[in-house]
């Protein structure tokens, strides 16, 4: 048994070193972190600005920070949103209180894999 997780450990470690040794390319040669590879406008986007439709903002700002659904006057849509903050959105939900009508801004959550537009029932969608 011993024999086995000695290998395991060894095997991850390699994985790791292999991980860091292939990451892309270019962020290497312009010694940067991919993360930080982001332009400085892009990072100080605000809610408002990533999506022109205030319910789309306001249910990407409910799904960053659902404990603001207790508190709906701490939503602030003109705090700044990370690229790598609207990756990890998976799924999306408006409210009949706030349909989305417009999608502008959408393809930036590059992960979403289910909108549920269940305020806009009988509505279309601007694009």
């Amino acid at each position: 048994m011993s024999k086995k997780r000695t290998w395991i450990q060894k095997a991850s470690y390699g994985m790791c070193l292999g991980t860091l040794l292939f990451s892309p390319a270019e962020s290497w040669l312009e010694d940067q972190h991919p993360i930080e590879a982001v332009t400085q406008a892009e990072v100080g986007m605000t809610f408002q600005e990533r999506f022109p439709d205030p319910n789309l903002a306001h249910a990407v700002y409910l799904e960053l920070y659902p404990e603001k659904t207790l508190f709906p006057e701490r939503v602030n849509l003109e705090s700044p949103v990370s690229a790598e903050q609207l990756a990890t959105i998976t799924i999306l939900v408006d409210t009949p209180e706030r349909p989305i009508t417009d999608l502008t801004g959408i393809q930036q959550l590059s992960h979403l894999k289910t909108l549920h537009a269940e305020g806009n029932e009988g509505g279309g969608f601007n694009s």
